[in-house]
């Protein structure tokens, strides 16, 4: 029996209602139109005739046009859907055969964990509490890809205290089922009591006490999932099903870790040294703790692509990780991560899939594929994956902004700057959405506007390289040429005595004018391995020196389409 609705990409279509819709919102299809699409879907992959196409749509006795109501039906499905036929993500035509439908994946539940309620009555343990919340979703997320989506950190802690329903909370985040949890701890020791409720009629389906050592948290993360499995009839993963029980025999380890998840999720540079700080404590205390080592690993990457650190620092930590947790999306979330930053496009793709066929709930790994197949000018497959992180994590900032980054580097301005909107209904304060608007109205001209947001991105990233490059660039494009030198000149003293990448000194010279300075800056920042050279392809500020040969020979150097 064909499943009674799809999800593909940012849509879903509910057959038994007969309506498609996009992030939620009904998108009109004509009734041919629809039935065509339905068809395909129901092919499950396979290729549909056009005389199978006419018998379904018109039957075998009905005598019309059939050649141009498929062509036309095609066509308004592809509109609707915002499918290129040159670049298909749906639709693909079969030659001399018909059609196939090429993005459908069979709707999942999907699961919310609320975050854990505090019941030790001390704020302080909150780092805690929050841990526990995040771990439990990286589990659920691994639990069963195919049939369980999991809402991921940043969205499910948005209803910390809230006042709402599980049905309302169901409702505005299309959840099928929730987790309640509550953790109080006394000393070494914690109770932890979970509940899943299903959300359409707040029935209380399975809940369950569980007292424990504080060293034993994370292995009962996995034995609350193998319960919710068992509850709501998934089948669990083989990856999943077959790892070890992960025993932390150390107490202080364990909460070591959870301190540096705790920081590493202010998403700052102080943030993420606090984080490398606890992280490294954890390992210290327990050699084999690969979550901490791939925590580690993403927080030396974080502060190399914001200009504190330069790149040398996080592929052996990442590789540890793997080496410890296999099995675990983390581990090969930050190995891509860091394979992505040394210019190893392949190794970084593979790594990226065997993360997301982990755990597709994280949206953390979905966004940073994103940006890899952005700079590969997949425009179209890194839009698909942005909306798969938004998918699990819509009130996730950093996926917001990232939305307006995708639209950016696939040229659509307009489009950026309606996402950026968007983005700030969320939070207007947040300096990554600024920092793609200003990028976004400097190749729009407006450079007043993109001098305005460089300065937002200032004030958030006080003493940051990123930021004073940012607004070198802005500043010169529009004409303030000495300003842009004043900067320039700051850059070259901050090189003196710490790590300022040659790329940034290059992006400022190139909207100077300059292009042999820029040009040289460039090979000296492949020269020094410098991250930013991944958008290299894609970056529109590079547009004036695409076709001179010293450039294309670095495309070339780094593997990149030119």
């Amino acid at each position: 029996m064909p499943p009674s609705s799809y999800h593909f990409g940012d849509f879903e279509l509910d057959v038994p209602r007969y309506e498609l819709r996009r992030n939620g919102r009904v998108q009109k299809l004509e009734r041919i139109p629809m039935e065509l699409l339905i068809f395909l879907l129901e092919k499950q992959g396979s290729v549909a005739s056009r005389q199978e196409i006419a018998d379904r749509l018109w039957g075998k006795e009905v005598f019309v046009d059939t050649e141009n109501g498929i062509n036309t039906a095609i066509r308004k499905i592809r509109q609707t859907l915002r499918d290129d036929p040159e670049k298909p993500r749906f639709v693909l035509t079969v030659t001399g055969k018909g059609y196939r439908f090429v993005g459908e994946k069979p709707a999942q539940l999907m699961l919310v964990v609320l975050p854990f309620e505090n019941l030790s009555g001390d704020p302080a343990e909150d780092y805690f509490t929050d841990g526990l919340t995040e771990e439990m979703i990286a589990q659920l997320g691994s639990l069963s890809p195919d049939q369980l989506g999991v809402i991921a950190r940043t969205t499910s802690m948005a209803y910390k205290r809230t006042g709402k329903s599980v049905q309302q909370i169901g409702q505005e985040l299309g959840a099928d089922y929730v987790l309640e949890s509550s953790v109080r701890r006394d000393g070494n020791r914690v109770r932890i009591t979970v509940q899943l409720i299903r959300a359409r009629d707040q029935v209380h389906v399975w809940a369950q006490n569980y007292d424990r050592d504080i060293s034993g948290s994370i292995a009962l993360q996995e034995e609350v999932a193998r319960a919710i499995a068992s509850q709501i009839e998934v089948k669990l993963s083989r990856d999943f099903a077959g790892r070890p029980l992960r025993i932390r025999r150390d107490p202080e380890a364990n909460e070591a870790y959870f301190r540096g998840r705790f920081f590493f999720n202010q998403f700052t540079p102080d943030g993420y040294r606090r984080a490398i700080d606890y992280y490294q404590h954890a390992i210290d205390r327990d050699a084999n703790f690969a979550e901490a080592y791939a925590g580690l690993a993403d927080c030396y990457r974080y502060l190399v692509i914001t200009d504190f650190l330069s790149p040398a620092k996080f592929m052996d930590s990442a590789r540890r990780a793997v080496l410890l947790g296999d099995s675990l999306a983390e581990s090969h979330s930050a190995l891509a991560g860091a394979m992505k930053n040394m210019y190893r496009w392949r190794d970084a793709e593979k790594e990226f899939q065997r993360a997301i066929a982990l755990n597709p709930s994280d949206s953390y790994t979905q966004r940073n594929y994103a940006a890899l197949l952005a700079a590969e000018l997949r425009h179209g497959e890194a839009w698909e994956r942005i909306n798969e992180a938004m998918r699990s994590d819509p009130l996730s900032l950093p996926n917001n902004a990232e939305l307006v980054r995708t639209l950016y580097y696939a040229r659509d301005y307009a489009g950026a700057l309606v996402q950026a909107q968007k983005a700030m209904q969320l939070d207007p304060n947040y300096y990554r959405t600024h920092f793609w608007m200003a990028r976004v109205y400097s190749q729009m001209r407006l450079h007043k506007e993109a001098v305005t947001e460089a300065e937002i991105v200032q004030r958030a990233l006080s003493n940051s390289n990123l930021a004073l490059t940012e607004m070198g660039y802005c500043l010169a494009a529009g004409g303030q040429s000495a300003e842009a030198r004043q900067i320039l000149f700051e850059l070259e003293q901050h090189a003196k005595s710490g790590f300022v990448p040659f790329y940034n000194r290059a992006v400022i010279h190139l909207a100077l004018g300059e292009h042999d300075a820029a040009l040289e800056c460039l090979q000296q920042s492949y020269a020094q391995r410098d991250w930013a050279l991944l958008v290299l392809a894609c970056e529109p500020r590079w547009d004036s020196l695409r076709s001179t040969a010293p450039f294309r020979a670095l495309l070339t150097k780094l593997e990149l389409p030119s």
